[in-house]
């Protein structure tokens, strides 16, 4: 199998062969470094392939095109501003002379980490890796290092409308630092806490416990410089902004009494992370992407060998401090998305919900 993807921070070619292709597989990476055939007909070919993802991916998901205006709009210059497909407009300005300088400055051995995981030889491996790599040109440029999301200045609130069922969207967001910072660990596990497979906490309060929305939850996005975590609750149309945003700080600082954590909640978490580190072992691809991640992440890679005893490490103080420092004592970005048409019946008459809706 032959797989790639792109991110906020890295592009990643995955190749999942027998032991014996490896020396073959080699020959291919390294001429994929220098090599590569970029002709018009190519271009113009991926030119409609990545316009018809973009299509599926962001254009026909409502969802999915607030995420990606969310993002321009909190973010501003910031490289994260940007997914990694780009827009319909920026996919019809690529042209072949930058594509081929794009390939010529980057697609370089002084920017990849080369991950080789299975039953090989790894003298007899790295001998191969050097024969090839080494005689490539060292040229190209590593790009400048992203800053951290965690001290940008964001606009205090945001409001837009969307295409979206009609719902009213209020969010909370709350950036979140990069993976170098001493609470990487601590974060990981409160976002397992929150977002993971466990009850949501903002869920049961807001819709369940106390009826004030129809939707609620909260939802995480990490990258290497840094991430966010969002608060959101959805309501019917007739409810005021300000209204919908103070339901939510409510829970917020309801949150922050942390009366849905104890010693138990926490181990809960923590298995899940556990169990998502063990299963990475029986699987090639996905041990080397832990691997890579570890070196380009987190600076090195031995991290991608004792993660679960990281993580078992991490105490109840340590997520309580991590929530208090990132999202009780912190300013967040409001965002307010309106739907861009609203029924009738439910401009008129949705006020009548939590009366006969429950």
């Amino acid at each position: 199998e032959n797989n790639a993807y792109t991110s906020f921070d890295e592009t990643v070619y995955v190749s999942e062969i027998p032991p014996s292709g490896l020396d073959a597989l080699l020959e291919l990476e390294a001429d994929r470094m220098i090599h590569l055939d970029l002709n018009q007909e190519n271009l113009d070919n991926e030119k409609r392939i990545v316009t018809e993802e973009l299509r599926l991916s962001t254009e026909n998901d409502p969802f999915s095109r607030l995420f990606t205006e969310a993002l321009k709009t909190i973010l501003g210059r910031h490289p994260y501003a940007l997914t990694a497909i780009g827009t319909k407009a920026d996919i019809e300005a690529a042209t072949l002379d930058h594509a081929r300088d794009f390939y010529r400055r980057y697609y370089r051995p002084r920017n990849a980490h080369l991950v080789i995981v299975g039953p090989v030889d790894p003298e007899a491996t790295l001998v191969g890796i050097r024969r090839r790599f080494e005689a490539l040109p060292a040229d190209g440029e590593t790009p400048s290092d992203v800053a951290s999301v965690v001290d940008q200045r964001f606009p205090p609130a945001v409001e837009f409308k969307e295409d979206l069922p009609p719902v009213e969207i209020s969010v909370l967001g709350f950036p979140l630092p990069a993976t170098d910072s001493e609470d990487y660990w601590p974060l990981v596990v409160l976002q397992e806490l929150l977002a993971g497979g466990g009850v949501d906490p903002l869920e049961e309060s807001l819709v369940r416990r106390r009826g004030k929305a129809l939707m609620a939850g909260i939802e995480t996005m990490s990258a290497r410089r840094g991430g966010v975590l969002a608060l959101w609750s959805a309501t019917l149309p007739y409810r005021r902004k300000q209204t919908a945003f103070r339901h939510l700080e409510q829970a917020r600082i309801e949150l922050g009494k942390f009366e849905w954590l104890d010693a138990d909640t926490l181990t809960a978490a923590k298995r899940r992370l556990r169990m998502e580190e063990f299963g990475s072992v029986y699987w090639v691809a996905w041990r080397a992407d832990r691997i890579g991640r570890a070196r380009w992440w987190l600076g090195d890679e031995r991290r991608a060998f004792d993660a679960a005893e990281r993580i078992d490490e991490v105490t109840l103080d340590e997520v309580r401090d991590a929530f208090q420092r990132y999202v009780a004592d912190r300013a967040p970005v409001q965002v307010h998305v309106r739907p861009e048409h609203v029924p009738l019946l439910v401009r008129c008459f949705g006020w009548l919900y939590p009366i006969f809706g429950g």
